[in-house]
């Protein structure tokens, strides 16, 4: 039985659906196929597609936040220096060469793959498209789990980052409020 061919019971499931109604045969209907159904590609495709692209956009969102950061705590050493420049504020200024350093592993973390291809796909497509389509989705699917694994290494660094900022702008504040009380 085919994926784009669904059972009847199916069809007057989406039907009813399409019209809002409800079904009483949704956990029936949510069972999964059986092992000699095959699977539609094109549709997986479209789902594995659609979480490779938000994981890209959690990248560049991470991204974002990663740049952001880092230009606070340059521009906060830049002030630290433009102000009284005392021995107390250049040392607790060069706290920031921490952060600094987690922020810049996480911003030079390498980016994620895109799979396929498209040159692959324009290829293979035409002479196999289930083939092809199904090697795409493995293909995606790798692909995103390794991009995950790099925005979540990213996030701890971020993470780290930020709390290591803080503290960093803590102790320069301090120790600039106590060498004004001088």
């Amino acid at each position: 039985m085919a994926a784009s061919n669904p059972p009847a019971d199916a069809r007057r499931f989406h039907e009813r659906r399409r019209r809002g109604g409800h079904s009483a045969q949704v956990s029936l209907l949510a069972e999964p196929f059986g092992p000699d159904h095959t699977v539609d590609y094109r549709y997986l495709y479209q789902l594995v597609d659609d979480r490779a692209k938000r994981e890209e956009e959690r990248g560049k969102t991470l991204d974002a936040k990663i740049t952001a950061l880092l230009a606070g705590a340059v521009a906060f050493i830049g002030f630290t220096f433009r102000l009284q420049s005392t021995p107390w504020s250049a040392a607790t200024a060069l706290l920031y060469i921490i952060p600094l350093g987690c922020l810049l592993s996480a911003f030079m973390t390498k980016p994620g793959r895109i799979a396929p291809t498209p040159e692959s796909l324009v290829t293979f497509f035409p002479q196999y498209p289930e083939t092809t389509l199904r090697d795409a989705v493995l293909a995606m699917e790798r692909s995103c789990r390794e991009n995950d694994h790099i925005n979540d290494t990213k996030i701890r660094r971020l993470d780290l980052a930020t709390i290591l900022t803080a503290a960093a702008t803590t102790i320069v504040l301090i120790t600039q409020f106590v060498v004004a009380l001088r």
